[in-house]
């Protein structure tokens, strides 16, 4: 068994470590406290990083962790005090969850933009990672068709977007997500079928977040009393993903229809010649 390689955070840094292709690599915490993306590491207990992962390791006071396993490059820490302002902004959306929840409302809605590479999913993840440790149940929703993000909890397919619920912690898949295929990793070669698809999203998205906050919500975001209302956002997303579905077959058709025709078209014109 390979020797574990300890290292040490310093106050306001990050560990940032990349795992190979073909094997995961484990983190365990010795001492202080840290986190993944705004998942807590658990003292003393093994985290497994899945092959292929890119994770930063920070830490607001400091700390010790092992690494167990080889990883793709040499482990490396940065100063990462700009997390101090991703923290900001969660007490902030925080602080509008529940006095949303006291009066019923909708709750904050944050559109994240940048540069490629600059950051936007791993911003998306703690923000989602930070509302589940309290109690929330936030929606990601992911508009860059692209899908380039490394990371699989957010991970959509190349040329489709769409959204999830975010009700865990744990690394993997989104989970029962509602997706919309466009048909183009850029937007702007179909601008007028990407914006009615982002439409269709939105209503969808507005449907479950209205389900929602129409209950009885406490400062935790659990739902009391009438839960009928989250029932039908989840009913409507279901009608939704059916409705995408349907429409992929009928575009299906037509096309088998279209060569159909075309194919007629051909021999017409070889008995003509």
């Amino acid at each position: 068994m390979q020797q574990a390689r300890y290292e040490d955070i310093r106050p306001l840094h990050e560990l940032r470590v990349a795992t190979t292709p073909d094997k995961e690599l484990t983190i365990t915490l010795k001492e202080g406290n840290a986190e993944i993306f705004g998942r807590e590491l658990p003292a003393t207990a093994e985290t497994k990083i899945p092959p292929g992962s890119h994770i930063s390791v920070f830490s607001y006071y400091g700390c010790q962790v092992a690494l167990q396993g080889t990883p793709q490059d040499e482990p490396y820490s940065i100063d990462a005090e700009f997390r101090v302002g991703y923290l900001n902004v969660a007490e902030w959306l925080q602080d509008r969850r529940k006095a949303a929840a006291e009066e019923r409302t909708v709750g904050p809605r944050v559109l994240v933009t940048g540069f490629p590479d600059s950051g936007k999913t791993v911003l998306c993840q703690l923000l989602c990672n930070y509302a589940v440790r309290q109690g929330w149940a936030p929606i990601f929703v992911e508009l860059d068709s692209r899908g380039t993000t490394e990371n699989k909890s957010f991970a959509f397919l190349p040329g489709t977007v769409g959204a999830c619920v975010v009700t865990d912690l744990n690394e993997g898949e989104p989970t029962d997500p509602l997706v919309y295929f466009t048909g183009t990793t850029r937007w702007n070669e179909q601008t007028p079928v990407f914006q009615e698809i982002v439409k269709t999203l939105g209503a969808a998205v507005g449907h479950r977040v209205g389900g929602v906050v129409r209950g009885t919500v406490r400062s935790r975001g659990e739902a009391e009393g009438d839960k009928q209302q989250q029932t039908d956002g989840d009913a409507v997303m279901q009608e939704e993903r059916e409705k995408a579905s349907a429409e992929k077959i009928r575009k299906q058709d037509l096309i088998k229809e279209f060569e159909e025709t075309e194919e007629e078209q051909r021999k017409s014109l070889k008995r003509l010649r």
